[in-house]
């Protein structure tokens, strides 16, 4: 909540500020956003630094799914003590046996740890939150390791090589959209959602980015993933429902991924366009983006509904919520990207027009 009235606040004074600004001025010329270059030494450190990052986690999921399972040679690690105290917190025996017995515990704990303050913390040190971006394609992946691969799991066979299939295509698919987008560089900037609200809120951004950046998106992350908890600790038998999901599923992703090559191309074509000083195309109204505002966040909503009907199927309907919070969030995200169209004077009419004849996220016909 805390967060959503940010970007709401954010989105508000941002229309009203731009509006009263270029109240009677003559539209500025168009300039297609770029991405800043950086040196191919920054961009190797940024990598090696996305890399060792992920490594602590790396190295205490692969000790849990190692320990022994039901039947297997050895014995298992007694239960733990919920007690967050320094000692257990600094106890690698204590990890392992929270991970054991208690999963989902352990990833929310891991991703705090390692996600919302290591990376925050490298965030003070670089002045940029750009590291959280890249792990959104994989953070999913890695959790859905986690629990395939946890000596506890058991799962339908084919429900858990569907599920895992579409998880890696859906990651390979946003890494590719990610890359194209940043141009194959890592860290060059970060999301301009972040970079407008450390504007807006100065010196205490710092600390507000925790809670904004960081430990929001931890929620949405593991919320998100949670039918996938539901997947490996069920072998129930595959039923039409989860036929049904897996094609829902599938359908979320293929629309994400035209989306995602129409907006790409569109980008391409004006940054050419404006190299040989041409007039731009102001609006993608083309393909997907014709019948919806925001394609590439209708195919991502419905990737992730879809794949909570998982959930649904093994009798864990609460895990729902996780994908309910994700689709709560994309509402000022929504906002703020249709704000920073209507911000620009030579966008914002046609824009308005746009907005009144095309659905804001599921795709539908054209109003007249």
């Amino acid at each position: 909540l805390v967060v959503v009235n940010i970007e709401v606040r954010w989105l508000y004074s941002t229309i009203i500020g731009n509006m009263s600004n270029n109240n009677g001025s003559e539209a500025r010329k168009v300039q297609v956003t770029t991405v800043p270059r950086i040196s191919v030494w920054s961009n190797l450190l940024n990598f090696l630094i996305m890399v060792a990052v992920a490594l602590p986690a790396l190295k205490i999921g692969i000790d849990v799914c190692s320990l022994p399972g039901p039947g297997e040679a050895g014995s298992p690690p007694p239960l733990p003590k919920i007690e967050l105290t320094l000692a257990n917190l600094t106890s690698m025996d204590w990890w392992l046996r929270l991970g054991y017995w208690k999963p989902l515990l352990f990833v929310n704990l891991l991703a705090f740890f390692n996600v919302d303050v290591l990376f925050w913390i490298v965030a003070q040190i670089q002045g940029t939150t750009w590291l959280i971006d890249p792990y959104w394609t994989l953070i999913p992946l890695l959790i859905q390791a986690f629990y395939q691969y946890h000596p506890l799991a058991q799962a339908d066979l084919w429900r858990g090589l569907v599920v895992s299939t579409l998880l890696r295509l859906w990651s390979a698919r946003l890494t590719l959209s990610y890359l194209r987008r940043e141009e194959w560089q890592f860290g060059a900037r970060e999301d301009w959602r972040y970079t407008d609200l450390a504007k807006q809120y100065g010196r205490i951004w710092p600390v507000l980015s925790f809670f904004a950046t960081y430990l929001v998106q931890h929620v949405m992350l593991v919320g998100i993933t949670l039918p996938l908890y539901a997947v490996f600790t069920s072998a129930a038998p595959w039923t039409p429902l989860d036929t049904a999901a897996a094609v829902l599923t599938a359908a979320g992703m293929a629309i994400s991924y035209t989306a995602d090559n129409q907006l790409n191309a569109f980008m391409k074509e004006n940054q050419r366009r404006q190299a040989e000083g041409m007039p731009v195309q102001l609006i993608l109204d083309s393909g997907l983006w014709r019948y919806s505002r925001h394609p590439n966040y209708f195919g991502e909503q419905l990737f992730w509904w879809a794949l909570s009907l998982f959930a649904v199927r093994l009798g864990q309907p609460w895990m729902v919520l996780g994908t309910l919070f994700n689709s709560l969030c994309m509402i000022p995200v929504t906002m703020m990207t249709e704000g920073r169209m209507l911000a620009r004077p030579e966008r914002a009419e046609l824009f308005k027009e746009y907005q009144r004849t095309t659905s804001v996220w599921v795709p539908w016909f054209k109003k007249t």
